[in-house]
C-alpha cells in the first residue's frame, strides 16, 4: 500500500512540474522499477527467515572459557575524606558595585513646544525610513503561469513572451 501512495505521489510532482511527456514516462518507469526491487528484496528477506529459526544455538562452553581468562575489573578507588569542622572558612565575596546614572545637568530648560517639534520631527524621519524599506523590500507582482496543454504524446509548447530586440539600431 505504502508503494502504491509512493508512485500515486511521484505522479502527481511529475505532473505538477510540467515536464514533456517522455519524460514524464521515465521517471515513473525509474520509480517503478525501484519500487520492485525493493518489493523483491523485501520477498528474498522473508523466504530465509524460516530456514535460520532451526538452527542450533552456540554451545556455552565456549562462552563460560572467554568469560574466565578475562581479568576481572579494578577495584574502585577509596572515597575522599570529609572536609571538619577545624578547617578555616573561606571569606564570603565582596558586595558587587551598582552604578548609578545621573543625567547631565542641562543649562537650559527644554520648552514643551521644542520637545514636541523634536519628536514629530523623530518620528517624521522614522516614518520615511519605513517607507524606504517597505519600497525597498517589495517584490513585482508575479505573472501568470502558462496553461499546460494535457495531450500525451503532442508537442508542448510554452508561450512566452517575444524578446526584446537588444541590436543598436543603425543610423
Amino acid at each position: 500500500m505504502l508503494e502504491a501512495g509512493f508512485l500515486v505521489l511521484l505522479a502527481v510532482v511529475v505532473g505538477l512540474a510540467d515536464l514533456s511527456p517522455a519524460l514524464i514516462i521515465l521517471v515513473m518507469t525509474v520509480g517503478w522499477l525501484l519500487v520492485s526491487l525493493i518489493e523483491y528484496f523485501a520477498w528474498r528477506q522473508t523466504q530465509g527467515v524460516g530456514l535460520r529459526r532451526f538452527e542450533a544455538a552456540p554451545a556455552p562452553a565456549a562462552q563460560e572459557e572467554i568469560m574466565d581468562e578475562m581479568a576481572p575489573p579494578p577495584p574502585p578507588p577509596p572515597p575522599a575524606p570529609a572536609p571538619g569542622p577545624s578547617s578555616t572558612p573561606t571569606p564570603p565575596p565582596a558586595p558587587e558595585e551598582e552604578t548609578v546614572v545621573q543625567p547631565a545637568p542641562s543649562e537650559e530648560k527644554e520648552t514643551i513646544a521644542q520637545a514636541d517639534e523634536r519628536v514629530s520631527a523623530a518620528r517624521k524621519s522614522f516614518a520615511d525610513v519605513e517607507e524606504a524599506d517597505r519600497k525597498r523590500h517589495r517584490l513585482d507582482p508575479l505573472q501568470p503561469r502558462p496553461r499546460r496543454r494535457w495531450i500525451l504524446f503532442g508537442p508542448h509548447v510554452r508561450r512566452e513572451a517575444p524578446a526584446e530586440d537588444d541590436r543598436e539600431e543603425e543610423r
